[in-house]
Formats: structure tokens, C-alpha cells, sequence
């Protein structure tokens, strides 16, 4: 049977994507993608690293790349949510 996950453990977790995007945009600026064609790769790129992760079985850089992926899709929803895709 599956365990159960808390609200408490919830937000702990999104408290935790969101001090980590809040310290991406302070270390790579606040740029936006330019296209949805960079968000895919980027998306890409992160989902490749997870699977490298989870291939590993090292929980720690699982951890670490399922939390680059979900910046990068958080990164890439506000890209365009906010007009800023070009194309």
C-alpha cells in the first residue's frame, strides 16, 4: 500500500522548489525562454539527467534532478504565461 504524503510534507516540498528557483534566478538572471523550442530542450535535457539519476539508484541526485526539472518547467510556464516566447 502506498504511504500517504502530508500537507505539511507537501509544503515542505514547495517551500523547497521555490527557495531553489528563487536561487536559480539569482545565479543565471531572470531571462526568460526565448522560444517553447528552448523550453522542450531544457526539459529535455533535465529529464535526461533524472534518468541517468534513477539508472544511478542514488536517491540524492534524484532528488537533485527531479528539482531541475521542475524549475525548468516552473521556468518555462512563466516564460509564457507572461508573453515573453517570441516564437
Amino acid at each position: 500500500m502506498r504511504k500517504i504524503i502530508t500537507a505539511e510534507q507537501e509544503f515542505e516540498a514547495l517551500h523547497f522548489l521555490d527557495l531553489t528557483l528563487t536561487k536559480r534566478f539569482e545565479e543565471k538572471g531572470r531571462h526568460a525562454c526565448a522560444s517553447i523550442h528552448e523550453v522542450l530542450g531544457v526539459v529535455d535535457e533535465e529529464h535526461y539527467e533524472l534518468t541517468e539519476a534513477v539508472q544511478s539508484n542514488d536517491h540524492e541526485k534524484v532528488i537533485a534532478e527531479l528539482t531541475d526539472l521542475a524549475v525548468a518547467c516552473l521556468w518555462g510556464i512563466a516564460s509564457i504565461k507572461n508573453n515573453h516566447i517570441d516564437w
